[in-house]
């Protein structure tokens, strides 16, 4: 009887692990907004907003903050389905922002290259107060397509 290589094995249990998406998010910015986006997780008394369609509804501040007293469930993220960032204009007008693929971008470089996307630069446990739990942040930028380079990659 064959053995099982290492790592098959391995790659079948961090399968079995994460084998469902994360919840599907609506990030919603402020108008016109370029920079760095911080989103804090698991906060007392921090943003509960669950969409008429199930989707979880995350609004950006003006600073840039999001605190949600949503805990971070790991799972995978399926681009343009998973994770959807929008700028908002009205109550009935927002304009969606894709997450950076760098294929896509050279496709059509003239017209993407002053578009906005996001650009993700970090996740991981924030460091608390001594003796408290610690919480999951995120971390991303939105910026201008031409601007890639600064985020490797």
């Amino acid at each position: 009887m064959k053995r099982l290589s290492p790592l098959v094995l391995i790659a079948s249990l961090l399968l079995l692990a994460c084998n469902h998406e994360e919840p599907h998010t609506k990030f919603i910015h402020p108008p016109e907004w370029v920079g760095e986006v911080t989103i804090y997780y698991n906060k007392p008394n921090g943003q509960k907003e669950i969409g008429k369609d199930g989707w979880v509804i995350l609004r950006i501040s003006d600073k840039g903050e999001c605190f949600t007293a949503l805990p971070y469930t790991p799972g995978w993220i399926i681009p343009h389905k998973t994770w959807k960032f929008y700028e908002i204009y009205s109550q009935d007008s927002m304009t969606e922002i894709d997450d950076f693929d760098k294929k896509e971008y050279f496709e059509d470089l003239f017209h993407n290259a002053n578009r906005k996307y996001v650009f993700f630069t970090g996740s991981g446990f924030e460091n608390n107060a001594e003796g408290s739990n610690p919480n999951w942040i995120m971390k991303y930028k939105i910026d201008s397509g031409k601007n890639y380079k600064k985020y490797n990659y």
